[in-house]
């Protein structure tokens, strides 16, 4: 992912959270951004996940960014958040298109999207 791409996921992450967090605009969320762009490096590597848009036995690279940002946003909002449905919903709905822009167009996913 270059960094461009990069950016916007982070800065699209970081909008979703201001939305959802009763304290979102107070939030500092430069060293949590740091480490989950670090954390993101994994998401590259072809020994990781299968780097195709379909997965041949594995997580594919959109999964796993699917995945991680889900888990960033969820892991700031306040305990027992991530527990309502609708909120589950808006973050995976706003993770998924954060993706597509960052990775062009997503394949469904066998581990995430049902249908």
């Amino acid at each position: 992912m270059d960094e461009r791409a990069l950016s916007d996921l982070c800065d699209g992450l970081e909008a979703l959270l201001r939305r959802l967090h009763p304290d979102g605009p107070r939030l500092d969320l430069a060293s949590a951004r740091a480490e989950f762009v670090a954390a993101l490096a994994t998401v590259d590597d072809e020994h990781s996940h299968d780097l195709g848009p379909t997965s041949q036995g594995s997580l594919t690279r959109a999964d796993a960014l699917r995945i991680r940002s889900a888990k960033f946003v969820a892991s700031l909002l306040p305990p027992g958040m991530f527990a309502d449905p609708g909120v589950r919903r808006e973050i995976g709905r706003t993770v998924r298109t954060l993706a597509e822009a960052a990775l062009g167009p997503l394949a469904a996913s066998r581990y995430l999207d049902r249908a």
